[in-house]
């Protein structure tokens, strides 16, 4: 590694992929002790270089750690395109049944967003609690005889 690390600075591109591919072969039969010889992992060094940026995602990687990509939304994105994608979806719904004289819900009237659809609930029998009195006097099902 004493001759690797310096190459990972080198101006010729295909020294530095070269000496990329062999620092991470060696981090792969290694592990940590690749890591002294290389720049501490921080994120001021990350940024402004991308060649450790690189390098350190890819440790990541092959530790199993989770690596955001630049590419890929964060989680709040995503669920800002699931709501806006929901949104359009009910208006073109709020559309359709405007044109085929459907009647709407209250819930689901223009203007009503702020109200919660509240799942129904179902109602208890009277007599039906467990293990009381209405328990004890419910006859205990037969048994089958065999033949």
């Amino acid at each position: 590694m004493k001759f690797i690390a310096p190459t990972l600075s080198n101006t010729a591109r295909d020294v530095r992929d070269t000496a990329i591919r062999i620092t991470l072969y060696m981090y792969r039969s290694c592990g940590d002790p690749v890591r002294k010889f290389l720049p501490k992992d921080e994120p001021i060094l990350r940024k402004k270089q991308l060649i450790w940026k690189k390098i350190f995602e890819s440790f990541d990687e092959i530790d199993g750690k989770p690596v955001h990509k630049a590419n890929e939304p964060s989680a709040e994105e995503r669920k800002a395109q699931q709501v806006a994608a929901l949104k359009a979806e009910l208006a073109s719904l709020r559309e359709l049944a405007a044109g085929s004289n459907i009647e709407i819900p209250e819930e689901l009237q223009p203007g009503n967003e702020h109200m919660k659809i509240n799942p129904k609930k179902k109602k208890k029998k009277p007599g039906a609690a467990v293990g009381g009195a209405a328990a004890a006097e419910t006859p205990a099902p037969a048994e089958k005889k065999k033949k």
